[in-house]
């Protein structure tokens, strides 16, 4: 693949921000200039949205609030990649806190965030959305409420992390932004107006409240993500064109144009998301934002990418996925689970390597604890499978169906870091493919068909080189094709529990001094104790004791 150098980011060719997706099923009548009206869904993400009818065509809002015209897109694309060129110069000059992809030690431990709470001269927090509400949604455990919680923030990244990754939020506000919300949300050529500044003002009044050194995860002397939490609704849910779409980015890279300095330490990264969402057509359908957004936001501090297609036109992961558009299953109060790949990188469980003939027959639902295995291609080992055991409970219960789901991954160090993961349309041919989407059981990519996308589906149980869809790679393999000659048969589901029988059909000649990579990174140790101090690399060091060891727990 080429690589992606810096002259290229500025001619705008490369690169995204890391934003939430526009909430699927958002439909509208809307009013174009003739008068004529026409039902549409909302579409894109912080840098590019607009309206698509049901027949494809795109429009946008003009001058004239609520009457909207064929948009045209070129230009909204254009002023879209500036954007995102500007993002990706900040990851090519090592500015944000967790660069996306990059190699890492485990996350394992205690980290503390911070929520400010923000309302504006015209726009309040309903009555009972009280900051003791906002503390037991991102920190109470076990948290449920009447208002459809299933769990706070705090139970998700524990559930997720086998609670070896615990975050801790102090929750500040509300405090009231000298301005209406449209003086900051106002959309200039599709983008909000002063978002920065309603952070960066946010965090001056809180300053007296907080001590800033508190969000500073690594020491660097700069604090890994401010969260805003705004009064009402956001643009992606529900809000009209001047409210705030939820989104991360970079206080010296917006309108602020400068990084904050308080308790000497830097300020720059921040999310922000709303306190409402609208989950149907009318205001009846208005309520308290679930957790989903804050997830998805946090889940960026930890490197992880955006699995959605920020172009818009390919399927990415969908709603399988919290870093697509799961964080809106459940009407955000039940989150998507972590993928296996994200648990993999976050180095709280490794995959089991399929490699010899096998049958496998207890495997367990990913979301409570359950074993995920790797099938890799052996001449490129950055390209491989995921079999994953997905199950319509837990924080799972609202994914699109229960089975095996396999997920396909061609990782490229540059693509991951860009934020480019899933885009192919945008960005002159750098990313030929998906790099993390699903290969789906039905072999119909369409969203409306997501519940084909799991293992065993109808009659079809078997992932094989002759298959519908096939076992296809990228890249050759070792027997010099491009299928895994690895083929995953008799599919089976049962009281939630999957089997399968696994075969190498590759010659072991072919493979011979191959070996596969484990993880991301270079294989080591990473050995904790149970309050999460870094204890080195070398087990045989250790007295006797209970360690956490490469993400698993171990008696010496």
């Amino acid at each position: 693949m080429k690589h992606i150098n810096l002259l290229l980011i500025m001619l705008i060719q490369v690169a995204t921000a890391s934003s939430i997706p526009a909430r699927p099923g958002q439909w509208k009548l809307i009013t174009l200039t003739n008068g004529s009206q026409i039902k549409a869904e909302l579409k894109g993400d912080e840098f590019a949205h607009y309206w698509m009818s049901e027949d494809g065509k795109c429009f946008a809002e003009t001058e004239e609030p609520g009457i909207y015209q064929p948009a045209n897109m070129t230009k909204l694309q254009q002023i879209a990649y500036e954007k995102r060129a500007i993002r990706a110069n900040a990851h090519a000059k090592g500015l944000t806190r967790a660069i996306i992809g990059d190699k890492h030690e485990p996350y394992i431990g205690k980290k503390k965030g911070l929520i400010l709470l923000v309302d504006f001269q015209n726009k309040k927090f309903q009555d009972d959305h009280k900051p003791e509400l906002y503390n037991d949604i991102l920190n109470k455990v076990g948290f449920t409420s009447e208002l459809g919680f299933k769990g706070s923030v705090k139970d998700y990244f524990l559930h997720q992390s086998y609670g070896q990754f615990e975050l801790d939020f102090d929750v500040v506000g509300p405090l009231t932004m000298p301005k209406t919300y449209g003086y900051y949300g106002a959309n200039t050529q599709g983008n909000d107006t002063n978002p920065g500044l309603m952070v960066a003002t946010a965090c001056e009044m809180a300053d007296e409240l907080v001590d800033f050194h508190d969000y500073d995860w690594d020491g660097d002397g700069e604090v890994d993500q401010v969260f805003v939490i705004f009064a009402g609704l956001g643009e992606a849910a529900g809000g009209d064109v001047n409210t705030i779409w939820p989104h991360e980015w970079h206080l010296q890279y917006n309108d602020y144009g400068k990084t904050l300095t308080l308790d000497d330490v830097v300020i720059d990264t921040y999310a922000c998301g709303p306190e409402l969402i609208k989950r149907g057509t009318t205001d009846s359908s208005i309520g308290i934002e679930g957790i989903g957004t804050i997830c998805h936001e946090f889940t960026h501090c930890l490197g992880l990418p955006d699995m959605y297609d920020t172009g818009g036109n390919n399927y990415g992961m969908y709603k399988w996925d919290l870093m697509s558009s799961g964080s809106y299953n459940g009407n955000s109060f039940s989150p998507a689970a972590y993928t296996s790949y994200e648990r993999m990188y976050c180095g709280w469980k490794q995959p089991v390597v399929l490699q010899n003939d096998t049958v496998v027959t207890d495997m367990k639902a990913l979301d409570d604890g359950g074993d995920f295995f790797i099938i890799y291609n052996d001449a490129h080992p950055e390209e491989y499978y995921l079999l994953e055991n997905r199950q319509q409970a837990g924080w799972d219960a609202d994914v699109p169906a229960s089975g095996l789901l396999v997920l396909h991954v061609d990782f490229d160090e540059e693509l991951w870091r860009y934020n480019l993961v899933n885009n192919t349309t945008s960005y002159n041919g750098y990313n030929k493919h998906q790099r993390c989407t699903v290969i789906p059981a039905d072999n119909n990519l369409a969203t409306s068909d997501a519940a084909g996308d799991v293992y065993p589906y109808g009659e079809k149980d078997s992932l094989t080189n002759q298959s519908l869809p096939r076992a296809e790679l990228y890249n050759k393999n070792a027997d010099g094709i491009h299928y895994t000659s690895k083929p995953i048969t008799k599919i089976r589901l049962n009281d939630g529990v999957i089997s399968f029988t696994f075969e190498n059909k590759v010659s072991t000649e072919a493979t011979s001094g191959i070996k596969p990579v484990t993880t991301l990174q270079e294989k080591r140790h990473y050995i904790y104790d149970l309050q999460g101090r870094n204890l080195g690399t070398n087990p045989a060091v250790l007295p006797k004791g209970i360690y956490v060891i490469d993400g698993a727990k171990v008696v010496k």
